[in-house]
């Protein structure tokens, strides 16, 4: 089922850090394992002919479930829909877990639907996110962002060159894409993604435009760091039956490139 899917599929090469030290199983380790499989079992939903209808629906062209968070709604049923979709999940997690893919999912899904308005701005924007809606949808894909900048001292701004280098900036433009460096935060659900969408919030000048940028980063990317905070999870689930199963982690990404 597609929940084992999305467990095999984090062992990706990701960089995932904890406690100084890097995470080789996240699958395994005591600090994600109970999350991953509340994951699991959400994912298992949509396999299942007795809850798909309540989380997800078939997209046109198509034979399997997709959640229904991708679900572009043109009517008040449509829009219920993915409504009930989110709401089965958080009953399903007790109310625990507030960033399960489903709102970043939703994110996209509100690009790809205003694709055609959002192209005034880039001409290509319809095609690439055309794209990577699709490969979003169809292949299951877990989503979150990194949208904060780093807690430091902003008053002096970009200008300043300490707060410029450590916020995440374009380096260099080659024939491949772009290099950045720098770090985000605060990206919940870090270790389970397979994607960040990662942008700012900061109001941007001519000469700033470095630090300008909208990202769909992949968690395994060369360079790329993902530092948690101290893990809530405890092993002893009887004891601890929420934080041994709800803990989405937070982290803070870092990209460096040598």
């Amino acid at each position: 089922m597609r929940g084992d899917t999305f467990i095999s599929s984090l062992e990706d090469g990701r960089r995932v850090w904890l406690e100084g030290q890097q995470v080789k199983n996240i699958s395994e380790h005591a600090a994600f394992k109970g999350t991953l499989s509340t994951i699991r079992q959400l994912f298992n939903m949509l396999d299942d002919p007795l809850q798909r209808e309540q989380v997800g629906y078939v997209p046109e062209g198509q034979e399997r479930y997709a959640h229904s968070s991708f679900l572009i709604p043109h009517t008040a049923a449509e829009l219920n829909k993915r409504s009930q979709s989110f709401a089965v999940w958080s009953s399903s997690t007790n109310g625990m877990m507030s960033r399960l893919s489903d709102y970043a999912r939703s994110m996209v899904t509100g690009w790809y639907a205003a694709r055609h308005e959002l192209s005034d701005l880039d001409p290509q924007f319809a095609d690439k996110i055309s794209t990577y809606y699709h490969e979003a949808r169809d292949r299951d894909l877990f989503l979150t962002t990194a949208i904060i900048d780093p807690q430091i001292d902003r008053s002096s701004g970009l200008d300043d060159q300490r707060i410029a280098e450590r916020f995440l900036h374009v380096v260099k433009e080659t024939s491949e894409g772009i290099v950045v460096r720098g770090a985000k935060m605060i990206a919940t659900g870090a270790p389970y993604t397979h994607d960040f969408l990662i942008f700012s919030f900061l109001q941007f000048q001519t000469r700033h435009q470095k630090h300008a940028h909208v990202l769909i980063v992949p968690a395994n990317s060369p360079g790329l760091h993902i530092v948690c905070r101290e893990s809530f999870a405890d092993a002893r689930e009887r004891n601890h039956p929420l934080s041994a199963r709800y803990d989405e982690m937070d982290a803070v990404l870092f990209s460096m490139m040598s």
